[in-house]
């Protein structure tokens, strides 16, 4: 057994914390083995993975997710089998924007870190933003915003997207790693409370695992990898049937939840009010205040996706003059993106999701009221296929965000397997 230094914390009211004990109890009957063959067995197919490798270029990985129609991937080395972790486009797409960044800092045209000396002389010295308004007045009075955006692509491109993932990530090495960057070497018998504890929110010891957050922080990885292995013979980093690598994500076991409601003991956590069991969890761990994380819907879709880079996020509100919630825009957002569509992003917001989405398909952002139940926010998260939904006023102005880590996270026990 192994403790949790900062567990979630609890809520204090009785009938909530007997409900979320009920859950535990619901996830710790499942192991994985069970998970993974009942999920083999279910009616909506799970493709096996796509995987990359670390010597990959960014721009070829980037291409390989938008065929695939995928927005991350496991990294696994080729040649030895070893196992990584994920990439994302997301973090593709913050490498390119600290690079462009950092570029865009350089008082001198004599190099900076892995930059070529060629690049031009940045006059403005600007630091905020990929391109500021200030920079674009200064600097390129008369070229819009996509042209300026391309300037800035075949510039950096060469040194961006042929350099390869393991290449970028030494260049940046304070720059969060894909989706799920923990690392679970997948006891088959572990239990889904494990993988929720252990994986998704327990804080990695190991220094080649630990995320790039403060130490002793709790890890939030949003998919993990399951494999079995031997440790009489190795450290448990190395895949020998990549046929067999699984995936489960927390979107995964928020599914199980809802697939599972018809159990007395998941309906007693899903009748939960969401101010009792998720908002309350949210303020007792200090979380940043999610009614900050919104942008107007001129903002450009490059600085939404860099202000969720520089804040760690996964997803900002879109709203109208009056504060009201029209949109969500998130990293799913950025499935099919290719070095060669990066100049999309040079469109407003809502015209990019409208774009991204095709003509018409800007749907309205998933929300919540506070007095409705966590099934209400289960229910919508999976039938609409999203991970996040807002908590809402009457006049659909955000208050609070909720994502699958928040669901989970009142669920991660103190004491797990391990």
């Amino acid at each position: 057994m192994s403790r949790i230094e900062n567990p979630p914390t609890a809520p204090e009211n009785p009938a909530v914390t007997r409900a979320i004990s009920r859950a535990r109890e619901l996830l710790s009957s499942w192991t994985v083995a069970q998970y993974l063959e009942w999920r083999a067995r279910s009616a909506r197919p799970f493709p096996k993975a796509v995987t990359v490798d670390p010597g990959e270029p960014l721009g070829d990985i980037l291409r390989v997710l938008a065929k695939h129609n995928i927005l991350s991937a496991p990294i696994i080395e080729r040649t030895t089998g070893k196992f990584i972790g994920f990439v994302d486009v997301g973090e593709i797409l913050g490498l390119f924007v600290s690079r462009a960044c950092r570029w865009l800092e350089r008082e001198h045209g004599t190099g900076y870190g892995h930059e070529r000396p060629s690049l031009p002389q940045n006059r403005a010295n600007e630091t905020v933003g990929l391109y500021p308004g200030s920079l674009r007045g200064e600097m390129y009075a008369a070229a819009d915003d996509a042209s300026l955006l391309e300037q800035l692509q075949s510039t950096l491109g060469e040194g961006t997207f042929t350099r390869t993932l393991r290449a970028a990530r030494a260049d940046f090495p304070e720059s969060d790693r894909g989706d799920g960057e923990g690392i679970f070497r997948g006891y088959a018998q572990a239990s889904l409370l494990a993988v929720i504890s252990a994986a998704f929110m327990h804080p990695i010891a190991e220094p080649r695992l630990r995320p790039s957050a403060a130490a002793g922080a709790l890890a939030s990885n949003h998919r993990v990898g399951v494999y079995d292995w031997d440790p009489a013979f190795d450290d448990g980093s190395r895949i020998s049937d990549v046929s067999k690598f699984e995936v489960i994500s927390q979107s995964d076991l928020v599914r199980f939840l809802w697939d599972r409601r018809g159990d007395a003991n998941a309906s007693a956590f899903l009748s939960l009010p969401v101010a009792d069991a998720l908002l309350s969890a949210k303020r007792k761990k200090n979380a940043p205040e999610d009614v900050r994380r919104i942008v107007a819907g001129e903002t450009k879709a490059i600085d939404a996706f860099a202000r969720m880079h520089f804040e760690r996020v996964s997803a900002l509100g879109v709203c109208d003059a009056t504060g009201a919630l029209v949109a969500n825009v998130s990293a799913s957002d950025l499935r099919g993106l290719t070095p060669e569509r990066l100049d999309s992003l040079a469109s407003d917001v809502r015209d990019f999701l409208e774009d991204a989405r095709g003509a018409g398909e800007r749907e309205r952002p998933a929300t919540c009221l506070a007095t409705e139940t966590v099934r209400d926010v289960v229910e919508r998260m999976v039938a609409r296929r999203v991970h996040h939904v807002y908590v809402c006023d009457a006049e659909r102005r955000p208050v609070a965000m909720i994502t699958p880590n928040d669901v989970l996270g009142v669920l991660a026990d103190v004491l797990v397997e391990g």
